[in-house]
């Protein structure tokens, strides 16, 4: 089949889809736990054909709340079909348009309203069936290998086959759905016999028009119309496979064969919004509020998961952006009402067309308070400024053998920057590098903080990210500012240094 990619878009969600490629999550729950598949069914109206992706049950996944589970976990829970999409679609990166839950009955009873399925038995799965002491199951043909057309019992009953591994057992329940499609697509009449008998057994959040656009667009593919993935594509108990992928190759290898090979899955890509992203890099927008209610500084925190690097952009608080109804503002004054957030947000996405992903808001009182619960703020030069803090400034040295690194409280930071400004003895971007160590070192002392303490002190910000996010944000083991790490820009407006 054809690779063609052309109408595949990464979404603001961070999912990719094409309008003309559907994707069904199938998932049946088998009683005794034997038949339990989990399947993606993917209609490609653009190249004309079915793809059919098989997930091992005992793939270890990242369930919502960040906690690794297995696949099969989700038959053992109440069956919620909108969670399961949701799980596929964190796990992976794709897109999925609806699910069809259905039991074991349903599918029995699905292929016996068709008529049977055809599949191709070896000698060893034949002989399963010969010994079998049901009279529904046991075939005429002894132990002979070659091609049986199979009732719904001994379709399952062939799914069920305890012969190798899982991974062998989801190639035969593979199979099974093949040849059901297959059926469907050599005789349409099947296609309404298949319907009659799962409406009745199905969960799906599917409308019928949509079952039968799907159904009825199988007349016009060609004969190669099917092809099939392993998600994982080798069995993770055959140690002559290689090493087991990890998740995220396993996501790339799945994008890659529902919407083509030559999809781009890394480095910059233009989304369906005309925002630019990298499903590696996460965007934070941070302003900070000065003691007059000024924005002491807006930043721009970039976390690259796959250089492992910390990127800055510290705009001018004077830089002119496009603000939605208000036209141009200056950054800085954006994000100063309580609450405008989200307003900054847009307004640097629709300047920058960069797609941001959160953002944290904090007014001076909001940040003395972070400051000073964190521990303070550790500085390598604040001496330099010694002879102009106040004498009610309290900071004091951390290390006596250290005397140019001391710990600074909330209000003693903001002073420290101000006279920094006030004292004409930096200029702009000297000051805005001074603005990027008090950042690096509070993130480096609420990194240390317990779960618990950082928990506490993201109560206290205005953010729209998620716990999860948060989380990321505050990971000790991210890298800070460091020469080799971190990359630093900064946006300048006419007339500064």
């Amino acid at each position: 089949m054809p690779s063609s990619n052309e109408g595949a878009i990464l979404g603001s969600d961070g999912l990719y889809r094409d309008s003309q490629i559907k994707n069904i999550l199938c998932l049946c729950t088998d009683d005794n736990g034997d038949g339990n598949a989990l399947m993606l069914l993917s209609i490609d109206h653009r190249n004309g054909g079915l793809k059919l992706s098989s997930f091992l049950p005992s793939l270890k996944v990242k369930a919502a709340d960040n906690t690794e589970q297995i696949l099969s976990a989700l038959f053992q829970k109440e069956e919620n079909g909108d969670e399961a999409v949701s799980l596929i679609q964190q796990n992976f990166g794709l897109a999925v348009d609806g699910y069809i839950w259905m039991d074991s009955s349903a599918v029995e009873a699905a292929i016996d309203a068709m008529g049977g399925v055809t599949l191709e038995l070896s000698e060893e799965e034949a002989r399963y069936f010969a010994l079998s002491s049901s009279l529904e199951i046991s075939l005429g043909g002894g132990f002979a290998a070659g091609e049986y057309t199979l009732t719904g019992p001994q379709a399952l009953f062939f799914g069920r086959l305890h012969i190798g591994s899982d991974y062998d057992r989801m190639l035969r329940q593979q199979k099974v759905a093949e040849a059901i499609l297959k059926q469907i697509w050599e005789d349409s009449s099947s296609a309404s016999e298949l319907l009659e008998a799962l409406i009745p057994k199905v969960r799906t959040n599917l409308n019928l028009p949509t079952v039968l656009d799907i159904l009825s667009s199988m007349d016009t593919f060609p004969g190669n119309f099917f092809s099939t993935h392993d998600v994982p594509d080798h069995d993770p108990d055959d140690l002559s496979g290689g090493e087991s992928s990890d998740l995220r190759t396993l996501s790339q290898e799945l994008i890659a064969f529902v919407y083509g090979s030559a999809v781009q899955q890394s480095g910059v890509v233009r989304g369906e919004d005309g925002l630019y992203r990298d499903t590696q890099v996460t965007n934070l927008l941070l302003w900070v509020g000065a003691k007059d209610n000024t924005a002491d500084c807006v930043m721009l925190i970039s976390l690259d998961s796959a250089d492992e690097a910390v990127r800055l952009v510290n705009f001018v608080p004077e830089l002119a952006v496009q603000v939605p109804i208000s036209g141009e503002q200056p950054i800085g004054k954006v994000g100063m009402e309580a609450g405008s957030g989200s307003l900054l947000r847009t307004a640097v996405e629709e300047s920058f067309g960069v797609a941001i992903d959160g953002y944290i808001r904090v007014d001076y009182e909001q940040a003395v308070q972070v400051i000073n619960e964190s521990g303070g703020v550790p500085l390598l030069h604040p001496l330099e400024t010694e002879p102009l803090l106040p004498s009610t400034s309290q900071h004091y040295f951390v290390d006596p053998q250290a005397p140019d690194f001391s710990l600074l409280t909330g209000q003693e930071v903001f002073e420290y920057l101000d006279l920094w400004e006030e004292a004409g003895i930096s200029t702009n971007l000297d000051l805005m590098m001074k603005q990027e160590e008090v950042l690096g070192a509070l993130l480096h002392q609420m990194r240390q903080l317990d779960t618990e303490k950082r928990r506490s002190l993201t109560n206290l910000i205005d953010t729209d990210l998620t716990d999860e996010q948060l989380t990321v944000f505050l990971n000790p083991s991210l890298p800070v500012w460091t020469p080799n790490k971190t990359e630093q820009s900064r946006w300048m407006s006419a007339g500064f240094p």
